[in-house]
């Protein structure tokens, strides 16, 4: 009996120190600027590890490291001047990347780290929760690049994104893309997503691409457009939930600034939804869009694709005087959306134009408009008190 019970002892006091081990395992990983031993270094803490802490520069060449299981990767944040302490060189495709089918349900977080050289920052394809934070991302490729990518295997159409996003203080510059850069990509997730407080600079395709069928909440970014690149447009925010199936979330677009210019058709905020159902909320509001180069056709925002239900409201689109721009357009196939207090000026071609059907336009302000300030191509749509 007392041997029976000495056993029991020991199974318990086993299991107990297993689950505290689980729990609170950590490690401290130091770069070595070598791509022969940084990314094994890093794969080996990402697999064993619950937090690895990344210190010094590590240089992955063109290789990445996948994430296996759920895992929090900490840089040191910056120094007194604001230099990076923790960066990562090079990456390839991903420098940390889940993109394994085998590990679908993995959280990660990345907080605090430099990027530089890689076609894709970070890249998730499989993730149940997803989190980058305070992380100053430089891109380079000759063809395309994402700074941070929410992408399916094989391109746009098996994406396995299915928590929560959170996006969040992130520096992005899309200098270096050499055909076409995106900010921060969600392509075709089914998760609730924040992009708040990023700033992506020299935007040449899409500042923010944002598809998901979940929450979208997309607050308090900057978008600065860069040199006009070989793409057939270019636009600040595009958000929506095309192709994707199941219930959807709120959408919210609100107090972002963008500026931009100079590419063949430019446009500022596009919202679309190719399959006209409706959220209870969808609201565009108290952003700034400000033209500082011409381009040759563009919109301040852009409707499109049975995008209906959606409020517009207090934003300001500053066309600074140059050619063929529109302050609103909504598309033939928009109906039933709202349009009050917007303040639309500068612009050279029309203020608002109206191809969709029983929308209703009002309070809205124009200045230094060159063509009419609405132009109503639809049908049963409301515009009263307009100044």
């Amino acid at each position: 009996m007392k041997t029976a019970r000495m056993l029991l002892i020991m199974v318990l006091v086993l299991v107990g120190l297993g689950t505290v081990a689980r729990s609170q395992t950590s490690i401290h990983v130091y770069g070595a600027d070598d791509p022969a031993i940084d990314v094994q270094a890093v794969q080996d803490a990402v697999d064993t590890y619950d937090i690895v802490y990344l210190h010094g520069t590590f240089d992955f060449e063109n290789s990445q490291v996948y994430i296996t299981h759920s895992v929090e990767i900490i840089g040191e944040g910056t120094d007194v001047h604001g230099e990076y302490l923790t960066k990562i060189e090079g990456g390839g495709l991903g420098a940390l990347s889940s993109a394994s089918s085998d590990n679908p349900d993995v959280e990660w977080t990345v907080r605090d780290i430099e990027f530089n050289g890689a076609r894709r920052a970070i890249l998730t394809t499989y993730s149940k929760r997803f989190e980058v934070t305070g992380c100053r991302i430089s891109v380079s490729s000759n063809g395309w690049a994402n700074g941070i990518c929410m992408n399916g295997p094989g391109g746009v159409w098996g994406t396995h994104v299915t928590g929560s996003v959170s996006i969040k203080d992130n520096y992005i510059d899309l200098s270096c893309a050499g055909k076409g850069g995106i900010g921060i990509m969600a392509q075709m997730i089914y998760a609730d997503i924040e992009v708040v407080g990023n700033t992506v600079e020299n935007s040449s395709t899409s500042g923010l691409w944002i598809n998901s069928a979940g929450n979208i909440e997309i607050t308090d970014n900057t978008i600065n457009a860069g040199p006009a690149q070989p793409t057939s447009y270019r636009n600040g925010i595009l958000v929506g939930s095309w192709f994707l199936g199941g219930d959807k979330g709120d959408i919210e677009v609100t107090d972002n600034t963008i500026t931009t210019g100079g590419h063949g058709w430019d446009n500022g905020i596009v919202v679309e939804d190719g399959q006209q159902e409706l959220r209870d909320v969808c609201k565009v509001e108290d952003n700034t869009i400000t033209y500082v180069d011409g381009s040759l056709i563009g919109s301040g925002i852009l409707l499109l694709n049975h995008t209906s239900n959606w409020t517009f409201e207090d934003n300001t689109i500053d066309g600074g005087g140059h050619d063929y721009l529109t302050g609103i357009l909504v598309d033939s196939e928009c109906d039933l959306n709202w349009f009050f207090e917007n303040k639309i000026k500068d612009i050279t071609g029309e203020g608002i134009i109206l191809k969709g059907d029983y929308n209703i336009v009002g309070e809205n302000k124009f200045d230094n408009i060159g063509g009419q300030n609405i132009v109503d191509e639809g049908i049963g749509n409301v515009i009263e008190d307009n100044d």
